[in-house]
């Protein structure tokens, strides 16, 4: 008799011991599956859902913390002027909303990015003495104009 043909009623493991002998061992703790109660694997579920959202919005605030949003609306940095501490290392993210390219570049931190039409980059600067700190659009150096004051 195959080792499932109690399923599912009864779980049954068969062992060969080293001798050659076989034998049958119920498994303890083994819940047959038709007793599975659903409404309390939704509870479970539902609760585990609600945990690791809320871990990940306590996540994404820790993360947020240090990082700053840049966006190009109409060939313009917004905001074009963005405070940030000085000694700490953060981060930039720079959001296109145009639909052209655009370059995001930064003589002073020695930093440049491409930023596709409505596309988003981030960029991680190293800690930076107090000062002004200036960047513009490659492409649009007109008007996209920038700084960043580091105090």
């Amino acid at each position: 008799m195959p080792f499932f043909a109690n399923w599912p009623h009864r779980l049954t493991v068969r062992t060969s011991p080293f001798h050659g002998e076989n034998t049958s061992s119920n498994l303890v703790g083994v819940t047959k599956i038709s007793d599975l109660n659903l409404k309390n694997m939704k509870k479970f579920s539902l609760i585990l859902i609600l945990f690791f959202y809320s871990f990940n919005c306590f996540a994404q605030d820790i993360i947020s913390k240090d990082e700053y949003i840049i966006k190009i609306k109409n060939h313009r940095f917004e905001p074009d002027v963005v405070n940030v501490p000085a000694n700490t290392k953060f981060k930039i993210t720079i959001e296109n909303l145009d639909n052209t390219i655009e370059e995001f570049e930064s003589d002073d931190l020695k930093k440049e990015k491409l930023v596709g039409a409505g596309k988003k980059v981030s960029l991680q600067i190293s800690p930076q003495k107090a000062g002004e700190y200036k960047f513009y659009g490659d492409f649009h150096q007109k008007t996209a104009q920038g700084k960043i004051i580091v105090k």
